[in-house]
């Protein structure tokens, strides 16, 4: 139950950090989001661990979808899994500095994103079915992270994807959701994931049509 609300790892291990200092054992890093590349770097002392700037930008990549631009630019260049490049990047943006073309084209990318996200409010296609439940089918997969921040009076939101063999469905708890709140027990069809985002991803595509799977929602 602790961990369910809005937490990161980053404000975890900086804390972690300012008691205890930094590992002298290696940090092995296998995911290369916001979340992952900031403790790790965090633990080792590559980062200032006094600097709390480090949590908001975490959890904005996390959970809130705040619109970040470190948050955007880590989540983005994260997918070319070179971590040197994204060190290098991560403290040109903290010193004022001029960022690596990848590194631009990578926080472009992710705006591109968010105002696809934005447009597919603004036409109708991801809107309000009920009183703080909003839903879209899509034609294709989006960043799901993106959609709290733009969407403030939500209490759940999802979104159905059509596959050659059936659908799949990703959700995530609002910004006004009740406090306590867990998604991960709300008994929806297929649903696995953490307390506030998941999917029926483990199942495959499944043969549950949207307008079914709205009705249970």
């Amino acid at each position: 139950p602790e961990m369910s609300r809005i937490i990161s790892t980053t404000p975890l291990v900086r804390q972690w950090v300012l008691e205890n200092g930094t590992t002298k054992e290696p940090v092995v890093v296998n995911h290369f989001d916001a979340d992952s590349v900031l403790s790790s770097l965090l633990l080792i002392g590559e980062l200032d661990a006094n600097d709390s700037q480090f949590d908001l930008v975490a959890i904005a990549a996390d959970h809130t979808g705040e619109d970040i631009v470190m948050a955007e630019m880590l989540n983005e260049l994260g997918n070319t899994r070179d971590m040197l490049l994204v060190v290098k990047n991560l403290h040109a943006l903290i010193a004022g500095e001029k960022l690596t073309p990848e590194a631009e084209a990578a926080i472009e990318k992710r705006k591109k994103k968010r105002n696809e996200v934005k447009q597919l409010i603004k036409d109708g296609t991801i809107y309000e079915a009920e009183k703080g439940l909003w839903w879209g089918v899509i034609k294709e997969d989006i960043p799901m992270e993106l959609l709290p921040g733009l969407l403030p009076n939500a209490k759940l939101i999802f979104i159905a994807v059509p596959y050659e063999d059936g659908w799949a469905y990703k959700g995530r708890l609002g910004n006004a959701a009740p406090d306590g709140e867990q998604i991960n027990t709300l008994g929806f069809p297929y649903f696995n994931g953490r307390w506030n985002a998941g999917g029926t991803k483990r199942y495959g595509p499944v043969d549950m049509g949207p307008e079914e799977y709205l009705h249970e929602l």
